[in-house]
């Protein structure tokens, strides 16, 4: 079979910086929100107000900054990486909290390598 998995190392490439990607942005979210649960909206209020350098978006993510819809942007993505784990950093939904019945709200979890 000619050309079966022929661009094999360029979608491992990819996977590799996309993982970096969401590596670098749990990270950040980490140190500037701890454990404490936020919503979409909280983080698109810390971009703006220079809290958190947008550098730091991953890349997909970044195409929908300063858009009017980068909070619903955000709660997608997210939404996507529930419970994916790169290195010890994890996001996880948390249930609506007091501020609004509808919106989701999310906590960057850290766990110690090898658990």
């Amino acid at each position: 079979m000619t050309g079966f998995l022929a661009n094999h190392d360029s979608v491992y490439e990819s996977m590799d910086e996309d993982n970096t990607e969401w590596l670098e942005f749990l990270s950040a979210l980490h140190d500037l929100f701890g454990a404490e649960p936020f919503e979409a909206k909280d983080l698109v209020h810390r971009l703006g107000a220079g809290e958190i350098d947008p550098g730091r978006l991953p890349s997909l993510v970044a195409e929908g900054f300063g858009k009017p819809n980068f909070a619903k942007v955000l709660g997608r993505a997210f939404a996507k990486k529930h419970e994916a784990r790169y290195d010890e950093y994890r996001i996880v939904r948390v249930s609506p909290g007091t501020k609004s019945k509808k919106a989701v709200r999310w906590k960057i979890v850290q766990e110690e390598e090898g658990v």
